[in-house]
């Protein structure tokens, strides 16, 4: 199991990794892979971006006002899927600048961060397997931060759990699957 966690206002994916066999790998290094599908439009709509903008598309592809679905539909494009497509994850802890080394003596903590570089970070406007648009906005550390609120801290969680389904929404829609490769001798 994995978690996604927030430090510092940047989200990080970790997960533990341990061996019980007997007989310890040397020399174990760590790699992290992303499997997900790709989808892109085969034409770009003209007026997406302004039907997002102005009618709050949700993290679901609902629409937020009370009006129609006809709007909703007429915001869909066509899609182009590339199937199981991977993408190397760059590691925090083990670090890839010295190779991911890991003592499997003892149960050890893997740390990705979902930056700009991330596979696991949706771009800002993606499509659904249905082509309905999507919009993803991190999260700034004035969001994270939000003191004109009456109540800051209710304020950081409601954006950080949307914040978490817009990225969660999107690995689930792209079939994202991890792949960890631990070798060693």
């Amino acid at each position: 199991k994995a978690v996604i966690r927030r430090v510092k206002g940047t989200p990080y994916l970790m997960f533990r990794l341990g061996e019980r066999r007997k007989y310890h790998l040397i020399d174990a290094t760590v790699r992290c892979y992303c499997i997900r599908h790709e989808r892109l439009p085969i034409q770009q709509p003209t007026t997406t971006s302004a039907k997002v903008q102005a009618h709050g598309i949700d993290r679901g592809g609902k629409d937020n006002n009370a009006k129609s679905n006809n709007q909703h539909s007429q915001s869909r494009v066509r899609i182009e899927t590339t199937y199981f497509i991977s993408r190397q994850m760059r590691l925090i802890q083990p670090d890839d600048q010295y190779g991911s080394h890991v003592w499997m003596g003892l149960p050890q903590i893997v740390v990705h961060r979902i930056d700009e570089t991330s596979p696991l970070l949706p771009p800002p406007i993606w499509y659904d397997v249905e082509g309905i648009p999507n919009r993803y906005t991190p999260l700034s550390p004035q969001q994270t931060n939000d003191e004109t609120s009456t109540d800051p801290l209710a304020a950081a969680v409601q954006n950080h759990e949307a914040d978490f389904y817009s990225i969660h929404d999107f690995l689930n829609d792209r079939d994202a699957e991890l792949v960890v490769l631990v070798e060693g001798t």
